[in-house]
């Protein structure tokens, strides 16, 4: 089973590079560990260059306990983030829809439901 690091990506055309922006990151999860901030621009995955949010959300899952390493924009400036473990956590990619935020996308399931926010 593939497995994520506890954040929600979606496409924004108007963010510079890939337009795939983090939306959210789970408190306890190994994106925040490795601090993954709402609001940052997904460049690359694992030194791809990030490419579509649905590309961005199968190249961040994988198999639980092996790594991925983020090249992220934040505030006009590029640094990398990770390696990141992938667990027991959700990525969703989503369009812009408050009712998807909370709905799990293929190929990573949602496992930790108790760590999704609450409305």
């Amino acid at each position: 089973m593939t497995q994520g690091i506890g954040a929600a990506i979606e496409y924004h055309a108007d963010s510079p590079g890939s337009g795939v922006v983090v939306e959210h990151v789970w408190p306890g999860s190994p994106a925040e560990a490795y601090g993954l901030e709402s609001g940052d621009v997904i460049l690359a995955v694992d030194r791809a260059p990030a490419q579509g949010v649905d590309n961005v959300k199968r190249s961040i899952c994988g198999p639980e306990g092996t790594t991925v390493t983020l090249r992220i924009l934040r505030n006009g400036e590029q640094m990398e983030i990770g390696p990141i473990q992938r667990g027991n956590w959700v990525t969703l990619s989503q369009v812009r829809h408050p009712t998807l935020l909370h709905m799990p996308c293929q190929p990573c399931q949602a496992v930790s439901h108790s760590h999704w926010p609450k409305h």
